[in-house]
C-alpha cells in the first residue's frame, strides 16, 4: 500500500475535528460531497469532514476501534451506518463516486460489504458490494447484479473505487486505482436514506474500514488513480491541513 491509514484524531469538536481540516482548493475536494476518516479511536460517532452539510455516522451493535481504522464484526451483526438520502428514477439518476478503504475478512458468498439502501434489510438497494465467494465480490444496482466474480484480496487493505455516470447507469469497479470491471444497466426507482459499512441484504461481513468518501460526480480513471495514490495529497497540494 503507497499510504499509510491516517493517525488517529483524539481531539475532537462536534459535526468536525480541531486537528483536521479539508483544502478545499484540493482539485479532487472540489467535488467531495462527504468524507468520514473513522479514526476517532472513541465513542460511536463518525465524523464528516463535508464543507456543507455535515452527515456523522454512527457504530451500530458495538463494532471495535483498532487505533486508525474501525472493525465491523460478522459474529455480532455490528455496522457503521452514513444516513446519507439519495432518490433515483429511470430518468433522473444522478452520478457520484464512492471511495473506500477496507480489509475484508473471508465469508462466503452473501455476505454484505457495502451497501446504499433505505435500510438494513432492503430488498432495493440503490448500490450493494458483496461477497461473491470467499475471495470475490460482486455489484448490483438497477434491477439486478451487474458486475461478478471480481477478486479482492481477503485481509488485506484494498481501496474499492465505484463510480456511477447517472442516468446512463453505466458503474465502473476500480481496485487499489486500476479500472477492474465496467456495466451499464437501466435504472429504477429507488430510494436510499443511508450507507452502511458491513451490511448488505440483510447480512453481515467483518470488514477493517479506513476511510470512506463520497464524490459528487463520476471520477475519470486519472483521478481515480490520483485518489488512490494521494488519498491525503502531496506536500505541495494537501487534501488535509
Amino acid at each position: 500500500m503507497p499510504f499509510a491509514v491516517p493517525p488517529a484524531i483524539t481531539t475532537r469538536k462536534p459535526l468536525s475535528c480541531e486537528r483536521v481540516k479539508v483544502n478545499w482548493e484540493h482539485p479532487l475536494n472540489r467535488s467531495l460531497q462527504h468524507w468520514w476518516l473513522l479514526n476517532e479511536n472513541v465513542g460511536t460517532t463518525l465524523y464528516d469532514l463535508a464543507k456543507g452539510a455535515q452527515v456523522n455516522g454512527s457504530l451500530v451493535n458495538g463494532p471495535k476501534w483498532n487505533g486508525e481504522y474501525v472493525r465491523t464484526l460478522n459474529s455480532d451483526s455490528s455496522y457503521l451506518l452514513f444516513p446519507v438520502s439519495r432518490s433515483e428514477t429511470s430518468t433522473t439518476g444522478t452520478s457520484y463516486t464512492i471511495s473506500l478503504l477496507i480489509r475484508p475478512s473471508i465469508y462466503p458468498t452473501g455476505q454484505g460489504v457495502f451497501q446504499w439502501a433505505s435500510g438494513v434489510n432492503s430488498g432495493s438497494p440503490l448500490l450493494l458490494f458483496q461477497h461473491d465467494d470467499y475471495s470475490r465480490i460482486r455489484f448490483y444496482w438497477g434491477e439486478g447484479w451487474q458486475i461478478g466474480d471480481q477478486v479482492i484480496d481477503e485481509s488485506k487493505w484494498t481501496v474499492v473505487h465505484f463510480t456511477m455516470l447517472g442516468p446512463t447507469g453505466r458503474g465502473t469497479y476500480y481496485k487499489d486505482g486500476v479500472q477492474i470491471a465496467q456495466a451499464t444497466a437501466a435504472m429504477t426507482t429507488v430510494s436510499a436514506t443511508a450507507m452502511y459499512i458491513g451490511s448488505g441484504y440483510s447480512s453481515y461481513d467483518s470488514i477493517d474500514a479506513a476511510w470512506l468518501r463520497l464524490y459528487d460526480r463520476e471520477l475519470s480513471p486519472v483521478e481515480v488513480l490520483d485518489d488512490y495514490l494521494h488519498p491525503y495529497g502531496t506536500p505541495d497540494n494537501p487534501r488535509l491541513i
